[in-house]
């Protein structure tokens, strides 16, 4: 019986103000590179899970998140038993970020026809400011820490207007609605072409960063998941049937002559990688087309590999077929592994890294949990600070 390919289920928070197509593309990606058929939702109410309800962490309903570095602190301070932190982060370009590192930034926006009596941040006293929600890290709480160090507090701005998105922000600033505005740089980078004229009228005052990255959360439970995945063959058929494991293998051996494979894996010891590799190349160098006994010497069903990554099931697992099955999968513990490798890699791959580059990517690189201590700083900085303007 042919084993089906995992399920992989992703979930967007940072739509509207980044656009769908980017994730939409890494669910592509991933899916050619991972071997997996992945879905993607989203939910634009909120940068991280809504506050009012389950998180779909603990009721195992997404298996990779996309979502605010403010939203991944609430999660970190809840405890949650079943997040972790994928390893990997995206890098965006910047007018400051020469060195490609990881982080965002926030663009401190105006209408360009008041560059005549504001040059600098303190020129926005008194101004009609636009702000997306209070929980935002770019639009609100580095904001208020900024105000902070100049000895300001909310009452610096005069009317503050909850926009909502940053999105609404950039055109509440073009509409002038709003005289001035902070938002994720990205969002402004990637939208500005959709604007009136070329957004040419909305010109960046400042910029502030770069601010924790976005992080990418990981289920606890997606190698589990991707494990079971493989048993919706002979053992989720038994149980939809009622027969005995002994009856239902009976019937496979004799009647449709199929039969179970073991498959035996043993991990790499130290130092055997590069013995390895070493035979490897060898290998590839000496065998020449006059070579006769590959099938005798090197290739019989008796040969034991030391693998790692990619093997035909885990032990506990038989594959059902008349002949030996030569096909591979992940093993379910490798999941992650793979995910985090493949977006690593994906700036050496031209084809993909050129589609990024339409949404601002220019890589992807480690993260840690230690880069969203700032995060925390900010906020304990402006804890007893907030804009608490109109809704928009």
């Amino acid at each position: 019986m042919p084993l089906g390919k995992p399920k992989l289920r992703l979930v967007t928070y940072m739509c509207p103000s980044h656009p769908v197509e980017l994730y939409e593309l890494v669910l592509q990606y991933l899916e050619e590179q991972v071997g997996c058929e992945a879905t993607l939702m989203y939910e634009s109410r909120a940068a991280g899970p809504l506050p009012d309800r389950v998180d779909p962490f603990t009721s195992d309903t997404v298996d990779i998140a996309f979502l605010s570095s403010s939203a991944y602190t609430k999660l970190l301070d809840t405890k949650n038993a079943f997040t972790e932190l994928l390893p990997v982060t995206p890098v965006f370009s910047h007018p400051k970020n020469k060195l490609e590192e990881k982080g965002y930034y926030s663009d401190i926006i105006i209408h360009i026809d008041g560059s005549k009596h504001i040059q600098e941040f303190l020129d926005l006293r008194g101004t009609r400011w636009a702000y997306s929600n209070e929980d935002s890290l770019s639009a609100s709480t580095a904001i208020l820490k900024k105000l902070k160090e100049q000895g300001e507090n909310s009452s610096f701005f005069g009317d503050k207007l909850r926009s909502g998105s940053h999105l609404n922000s950039v055109q509440m600033v073009l509409t002038k609605q709003a005289e001035a505005s902070a938002v994720d740089a990205n969002t402004l980078a990637y939208n500005k072409k959709y604007l009136q004229d070329g957004g040419k009228d909305v010109i960046v005052l400042e910029s502030i960063g770069p601010l924790p990255p976005y992080p990418i959360v990981a289920n606890k439970r997606l190698s589990d998941a991707y494990a079971a995945s493989f048993q919706k063959s002979v053992g989720h058929h038994l149980r939809q049937s009622g027969l005995s494991t002994g009856s239902a293998h009976t019937g496979l051996c004799k009647t449709f002559r199929v039969y179970p494979h073991k498959i035996h894996v043993a991990q790499l010891l130290p130092g055997e990688l590069e013995r390895c590799q070493t035979y490897c190349h060898w290998f590839m160098e000496s065998v020449t087309p006059e070579v006769k006994e590959l099938d005798d010497w090197y290739w019989s069903d008796k040969a034991r590999f030391y693998l790692y990554g990619y093997v035909n099931a885990q032990n506990n697992y038989r594959v059902w077929s008349a002949e030996t099955p030569y096909s591979c999968m992940s093993c379910p513990s490798e999941l992650k592994t793979k995910i985090v490798q493949a977006l690593l890699n994906v700036s050496q791959k031209p084809i993909w890294g050129k589609r990024l580059k339409k949404y601002g990517v220019v890589k992807f690189v480690a993260n840690t949990n230690d880069a969203y201590q700032e995060e925390r700083d900010i906020q304990d900085a402006v804890k007893e600070m907030s804009f608490g303007g109109t809704y928009y």
